[in-house]
C-alpha cells in the first residue's frame, strides 16, 4: 500500500546494535565508561544498568518480519566494531555486506547482493563517513588526510549514486 506509514526499508550505517557488547573486540574508546556515548543515551552506567541498555539495543528489536534492512559497515571503523553489524543481521531480516565506500568494486558487490536478496532498492541513504586518528585542523593536516576525508565523504556518496540510481529508477 503505497499510503502506509509502515517502515518499507531500512538501511544502516555502522550502527550500534547491542551496547553491553561494545567493548567486545578491541577500539578507539571505552564503551563502558561512566562518560561513554552509551552510558550517556542510558542515562547509567552501562554494564551496570542492563535493563535500560537492552531497551536501547535495536538487536532487541529486530525479528524476521522486519521490512529488508541493508547493513553496511567498513572493517576499519574504529569505534563501533564490525561485530555489531553481524549481530543485527542474525536479529532479523537483514543483510550485511561489510563494505569499503571508497572502492567502487566493493559498492558494486554490495548492491548486487542487496539486488538478489530484496530485489530493487527503494531508497538510498548516504550516510557513511567520518575521519581517521590523524585528522585535525586544517592548518595542520597533510594533504593525504584531507584526501582521504574527501574521497570517504564525497566520492563514497557519488560512487553509491553511480550504482544504485539506474535501479532505483527501475524499480
Amino acid at each position: 500500500d503505497p499510503a502506509t506509514s509502515r517502515v518499507q526499508a531500512v538501511v544502516d550505517f555502522y550502527g550500534p546494535t547491542q551496547l553491553e557488547r561494545m567493548n567486545d573486540g578491541p577500539g578507539a574508546m571505552d564503551h563502558d565508561s561512566p562518560d561513554s556515548p552509551e552510558s550517556q543515551l542510558i542515562g547509567g552506567v552501562l554494564q551496570q544498568n542492563p535493563d535500560l541498555a537492552r531497551r536501547a539495543n535495536p538487536a532487541t528489536y529486530a525479528s524476521s518480519d522486519d521490512p529488508p534492512t541493508l547493513i553496511i559497515h567498513g572493517d576499519a571503523d574504529p569505534l563501533v566494531m564490525l561485530e555489531q553489524s553481524e549481530i543485527l543481521e542474525a536479529a532479523g531480516q537483514a543483510l550485511f555486506v561489510q563494505t569499503d565506500v571508497t572502492d567502487e568494486a566493493s559498492i558494486a558487490r554490495a548492491l548486487e547482493a542487496t539486488l538478489l536478496r530484496f530485489g530493487a532498492p527503494h531508497v538510498l541513504v548516504n550516510c557513511a563517513g567520518g575521519s581517521i586518528p590523524k585528522d585535525g585542523p586544517v592548518t595542520d593536516i597533510d594533504v593525504s588526510v584531507w584526501d582521504h576525508s574527501l574521497t570517504l565523504d564525497l566520492t563514497g556518496t557519488f560512487l553509491c549514486c553511480r550504482h544504485a540510481i539506474p535501479h532505483l529508477i527501475s524499480a
